[in-house]
């Protein structure tokens, strides 16, 4: 397959990524009484920051819909880095940046919180590795 395609393969993935970690609202999995414990705990504790009373799971909350818009970023980059390599104006730093964050996603996905969203960033990680080694399309 040629770049475009691993770039576009890979967009695809992280645009679903994107879309299941934000159906995966609140980001609170676990329906136990020690689980929702944690929870209350979390909505309970506030303290102020620049001026407005914020709890832990207001941040938890915010770093979830932060990393959801984020994700879905990188998918429409992805995308149009497919169209640069088209084009024969691929950012391989840029991808290599790309591959690099999407293993490291992988790996602390693995660690600390789940195989679902581990293996999609591998997925990720592993088609911009094979965009870096597809064949490119000469500029001209």
């Amino acid at each position: 397959m040629q770049t475009s395609t691993w770039l576009r393969t890979a967009a695809v993935v992280t645009a679903l990524l994107a879309l299941g970690h934000t159906l995966g609202h609140p980001w609170t999995p676990v329906r136990t009484l020690p689980a929702e414990g944690v929870v209350a705990a979390m909505q309970a504790v506030h303290f102020t920051v620049e001026g407005a009373s914020r709890s832990y799971f207001d941040f938890y909350q915010g770093f979830g819909w932060t990393l959801s818009a984020l994700i879905a970023m990188l998918a429409v980059v992805e995308w149009r880095l497919a169209s640069a390599a088209r084009d024969g104006r691929l950012d391989r730093l840029l991808v290599g940046v790309l591959a690099a964050g999407f293993a490291l996603s992988a790996l602390a996905s693995a660690l600390f919180i789940a195989i679902l969203p581990a293996s999609f960033s591998g997925l990720v990680a592993l088609s911009l590795i094979a965009a870096l080694l597809a064949p490119t399309r000469a500029r001209g």
